[in-house]
């Protein structure tokens, strides 16, 4: 307990570890995007430690795939080993995420590799879990993905409504899951589906009710948080640079939250260019003039032209693309064609809709899934590889 006599939790989520994006690679032959969002988690563990919680709770997609690279774990493994030690192997919760979980039970998961870090404990059952800490007079009910896609039941197949039992003066509610309105909220586009309705979270029940899975930072009230991915780590990111990356550290007796930011790598949104009229001298003098980033930062960066004639966007020369290219990690030359042939993305983004990118996006929409297959897990990964072949061609 800290010195000031109240209890504090640290709620980080969807750290996505091993992730992967691009060509470029570090000196030591690391994908650079891999290190950077390895960077972030470690930095975010030197500053929980600086803040000496009581309790972590990590809500889920620990790493990005189910079988990340030994790499990977090993420095996963020391740096939350360095953690632990420091906080004298104090409670740590890791909740299971669709990205990180095997959807066969009897298959290895790699998250129980942590609990022999002492103090960490690891819940990525099919089953809702109630784990009592009686030092803090706590208890904390794990709602991990599988157990949510399994309709939210005991070990003994019982439905169990999310409320805590009343045995301890504090209570934790964590669920990876995306609620329904948020999505309504956020017009989202990616074709992610609705796991459970707010309602049931009951949260006034609840000391606190940490949420993962959706990666922009979302207060559903003022006990109740989606803190947010702590890097970019989907296959839009422009998406997400409204709000800033984060984890929360929580007064669990006062009530009170503090947002404790993180450092990503820069990603930014140029203001978009209005093609209507304009010849292609036009527009690359214009794409010159919002490139105005430092090098140094190697940001990611996209540049949308709207209203770009087809013939005209033909005419942009290759080499300014590869010149800008050179100075930013990633740049994504978004050219749009003039209305009579766009669509209009929830977003409020119109997009082409003649690009693979967007007929892949309609397609997933409203195609069937196969049972036990997200349809967000798919829409990602197809984006992904249109990404990568598209870099690959320039």
């Amino acid at each position: 307990m800290n010195p000031e006599g109240i209890m504090r939790l640290a709620h980080i989520s969807d750290t996505h570890l091993g992730y992967r994006a691009y060509s470029r690679t570090t000196s030591q032959g690391l994908n650079l995007r891999e290190f950077d969002v390895m960077r972030t988690f470690k930095e975010s563990l030197l500053e929980i430690a600086a803040c000496d919680p009581d309790f972590v709770l990590h809500t889920g997609d620990f790493f990005h795939v189910v079988r990340p690279s030994n790499h990977t774990i090993n420095t996963v493994y020391r740096a939350l080993r360095g953690l632990q030690e420091k906080r004298n192997f104090r409670p740590f919760l890791i909740l299971g995420g669709n990205h990180d979980t095997p959807r066969l039970s009897d298959s290895g998961n790699i998250l129980r590799l942590f609990e022999t870090i002492d103090g960490v404990k690891v819940c990525p059952h099919d089953h809702v879990e109630v784990v009592d800490y009686p030092d803090l007079d706590l208890e904390v009910m794990a709602v991990s993905s599988r157990a949510l896609d399994g309709g939210s039941r005991n070990k003994d197949g019982d439905k169990v409504s999310w409320s805590p039992t009343g045995r301890r003066k504090r209570s934790v509610l964590a669920v990876h899951g995306v609620a329904e309105h948020v999505l309504r909220a956020q017009k989202h586009a990616g074709g992610a589906e609705a796991k459970f309705d707010a309602e049931e979270l009951n949260g006034e029940q609840w000391t606190y009710v940490g949420l993962g899975d959706f990666h922009v930072r979302q207060e559903l009230a003022r006990n109740c948080f989606y803190v947010g991915s702590t890097d970019f780590t989907t296959s839009n990111v422009w998406e997400e640079i409204g709000v800033p990356k984060a984890w929360l550290l929580y007064d669990l007796d006062a009530g009170k939250a503090e947002i404790v930011p993180t450092r990503p790598r820069m990603v930014i949104d140029l203001p978009p260019i209005k093609g209507k009229d304009r010849t292609a001298r036009e527009i690359e003098d214009l794409m010159r003039r919002n490139a105005t980033w430092n090098p140094e930062d190697v940001p990611l960066v996209r540049q949308r032209v709207y209203d770009i004639h087809p013939q005209v966007r033909s005419e942009i020369d290759p080499r300014l693309l590869r010149e800008l290219q050179e100075t930013c990690l990633y740049y994504r030359f978004s050219p749009f064609a003039p209305e009579s042939t766009t669509v209009e993305r929830p977003t409020g983004e119109r997009v082409d809709s003649r690009t693979l990118e967007t007929e892949w996006d309609d397609h997933v929409r409203v195609a069937e899934m196969p049972p036990g297959v997200e349809r967000q897990r798919v829409r990602d990964l197809g984006c992904a590889l249109l990404t990568e072949v598209s870099d690959a061609a320039r």
